[in-house]
């Protein structure tokens, strides 16, 4: 589940399928500054995404904050269950000088 910068939600189906059809196109793309706390059966990772890429024939260059929670399924810790996920637009680049609303692209 991707939460948008102007409030839409999009299902992972909806994502993916934006991939497989080429609407949305990841041309470069980084995960950094990663940050994980456990809490006993639950782990929460916080980090940044950075992505760049084209979306219905727009170029994009955004950076998003998430929020990942994870629960144990079992005693060995070696597999996690990832829970509903939501991600924040920090900051948003329009490729075009002559867009002033950054939130033409949001959530891509």
């Amino acid at each position: 589940m991707v939460t948008h910068a102007d409030g839409r939600i999009s299902t992972r189906e909806e994502v993916l399928r934006d991939f497989d059809t080429g609407m949305n196109r990841l041309l470069e793309g980084q995960i950094d500054e990663l940050r994980i706390r456990s809490f006993g059966a639950f782990a929460i990772v916080h980090g940044r995404t950075r992505a760049r890429g084209e979306y219905k024939g727009h170029d994009y260059d955004v950076t998003l904050r998430f929020t990942d929670v994870f629960k144990r399924q079992d005693e060995d810790c070696r597999r996690w269950l990832p829970m509903p996920r939501e991600s924040r637009l920090k900051m948003l680049k329009p490729k075009s000088p002559k867009r002033r609303n950054n939130l033409d692209f949001a959530g891509v």
